[in-house]
């Protein structure tokens, strides 16, 4: 892990965006970061959020010395209260980024590109009068979102989502902005941080044998044909767990279950597909650990690779 000269001491992954790195940190790393070229467009932003509060503070505050105890009726008339609200615009996104189920990886390295979803919400009684998401990938931003409709009437935007190609070891994020019909401002921002582990890191018992072969990922698969034949795998500081394995004329059946829940039953059976995401787990806590159990139902069943996410 390497560390920022001359930074506050917070800071150490680079590995993730500095924007993220300023909001994790002290207010002095605001200041330290604001001096950097590449990030003077963020910060512009973060200080606009930051400040804006306390300019409407000072617009309230003056409009209340001008109109006097008398005008105060008119202007809870017009904001709708005598205390105006000073939140913005409450974001929610997905509890976690899920794979997308039949999606396959893009290739057969130990850092391949995989199709995921992410969704959010927005909402505030206020009305929203604007509202946007931008996503942080491969070192740059893009707008990826904007809302179709805004105004005072507009309090609720739902079922927003992204899907796209995420490289397993790289990180990404998406971020909403919004503002109320008050001239309240938010943001919130979900990771999207995928990461996988090879066959090789479950422990199997007795029937399970390798396979190899490029078309799997890492090179290789554990198979098994023994009705009974279990694969368990520990995991931890994830949301959601998925096994990648394969499909054939040939494949059967593999049960999955996270830490002694009730098991789903899996079918492997269909046209010729490698590398594919077959099965997800619901959400579950980023704390601890956890136990994937693949047991054999019937016919071939092969273990290529899971994938986490944080």
């Amino acid at each position: 892990m390497q560390k920022v000269h001359h930074a506050p001491a917070c800071v150490t992954r680079l590995t993730r965006p500095y924007a993220d790195m300023a909001r994790l940190c002290v207010p002095e790393w605001l200041i330290w970061v604001c001096i950097r070229p590449l990030l003077l467009t963020y910060c512009r932003r973060d200080l606009g959020r930051r400040l804006s509060p306390i300019w409407r503070t000072m617009k309230l505050t003056h409009r209340v010395a001008v109109l006097g105890v008398a005008g105060v009726a008119a202007l809870s008339a017009m904001t709708g209260s005598a205390s105006a609200d000073t939140l913005g615009p409450a974001t929610k996104y997905f509890a976690a980024p899920i794979p997308i189920i039949g999606s396959t990886l893009s290739d057969s390295s130990g850092t391949p590109s995989v199709q995921m979803k992410d969704g959010w919400a927005v909402n505030d009684g206020d009305g929203i009068c604007s509202a946007y998401t931008d996503l942080y990938q491969n070192g740059s931003w893009r707008n990826i979102w904007n809302a179709p409709s805004t105004g005072r009437t507009v309090t609720s935007l739902i079922n927003n989502t992204y899907t796209g190609s995420f490289k397993v070891g790289t990180y990404s994020y998406l971020e909403t902005y919004a503002s109320d019909c008050l001239g309240n401002n938010s943001y919130n921002y979900s990771y999207i941080e995928p990461d996988l582990a090879q066959q090789g890191e479950a422990s199997y018992s007795a029937g399970w044998s390798t396979a190899a072969g490029s078309i799997w990922s890492g090179g290789s698969v554990m198979k098994s044909t023994k009705v009974g034949a279990k694969a368990t795998f520990t995991f931890g500081s994830s949301s959601m767990v998925s096994l990648v394995s394969d499909k054939a004329s040939d494949r059967g059946k593999v049960a999955l279950s996270v830490d002694g829940q009730p098991a789903t039953t899996v079918s492997l059976n269909g046209a010729t597909k490698n590398r594919v995401i077959v099965w997800k787990s619901k959400y579950l806590s980023r704390n601890g650990t956890h136990l994937l159990t693949a047991k054999v139902v019937s016919g071939r069943v092969d273990i290529d690779a899971f994938l986490t996410t944080y």
